[in-house]
């Protein structure tokens, strides 16, 4: 990908958006030594990656040096500052706002070093190319690429504590596959097979963490994707659920009118009437 050879920030929220996780705007930073930012309490929520260089980081009462293929977290509501350490620095960033991204973003170290570093830099320009390019539904694939990065933080975290696939960290994994394979049906026996563990085993920790069964929730997420889908595009609700893996389009119909109260045609259409 093309780089530019200054700074910028680019805001992407689409007005009417709702999605559990938005990202509300991209950028990348050029820097050099003794530059750097110091806020007040802060309203950011974000993610930035170092490719080059270190920055040294202040945040609450926690104070840290991040570093080349490491993941520095902004968090809101705190004081924090950080100043270039190196003779250049260059990172990409991403901010973040909706729900289930404070959640996750709360359980996160101000400071991540990525196992799969290059992976996580690789989804950190996805990121940026789709947001600059804008293709249709766009704001649906940063926030699916946004919390895939979110749980491969936390699986990272996990490790680097020496906790390995802890049952935290085997749910996280559990909720990443299901975000890989949202365009398919899958089962119980391929999640449990993917992390590792017995179905009675992933059964019981979906019910102890989440209150919810493993599939219950992978098709709740689809129809969080479908309700998306409904409000943002003109694709019909054949097609939705064909991208959302159903080959029965009645089973979709089912789900979503069980979860939401009501049919895909008919919440469409009342989003339609809301708007006017």
């Amino acid at each position: 990908m093309h780089r530019p050879t200054e700074s910028y920030f680019v805001p992407t929220v689409v007005p009417g958006t709702d999605i559990p996780i938005l990202v509300t705007e991209i950028g990348e930073g050029f820097c050099v030594a003794g530059q750097g930012v110091e806020r007040g309490i802060s309203e950011i929520l974000a993610l930035e990656f170092v490719t080059h260089g270190v920055l040294y980081l202040r945040q609450g009462k926690e104070e840290r040096l991040i570093g080349q293929n490491e993941v520095m977290v902004l968090k809101r509501g705190v004081k924090h500052s950080y100043a270039v350490r190196s003779a250049t620095l260059h990172k990409l960033y991403f901010g973040l706002s909706g729900e289930f991204a404070e959640i996750l973003m709360e359980r996160l170290d101000n400071r991540i070093r990525p196992l799969h570093a290059k992976a996580v830099r690789d989804r950190f320009n996805e990121i940026i190319t789709i947001a600059l390019s804008k293709p249709d539904n766009f704001q649906q694939r940063l926030s699916e690429i946004a919390y895939v990065v979110l749980l491969e933080l936390l699986v990272s975290q996990e490790h680097s504590k020496g906790r390995g696939m802890t049952l935290e960290g085997t749910l996280l994994h559990a909720l990443q596959f299901m975000q890989e394979n949202m365009g398919r049906e899958i089962t119980v026996e391929e999640i449990a097979r993917h992390c590792c563990i017995s179905m009675p085993h992933l059964h019981g920790l979906f019910r102890s963490r989440l209150h919810i069964s493993p599939i219950r929730h992978f098709h709740a997420q689809k129809v969080k994707v479908a309700q998306n889908f409904l409000r943002t595009t003109d694709l019909s609700c054949k097609e939705i659920s064909s991208r959302l893996g159903f080959e029965d389009q009645l089973h979709f119909s089912r789900l979503f009118k069980k979860a939401c109260g009501t049919s895909p045609a008919k919440y469409r259409a009342a989003i339609g009437n809301a708007a006017m």
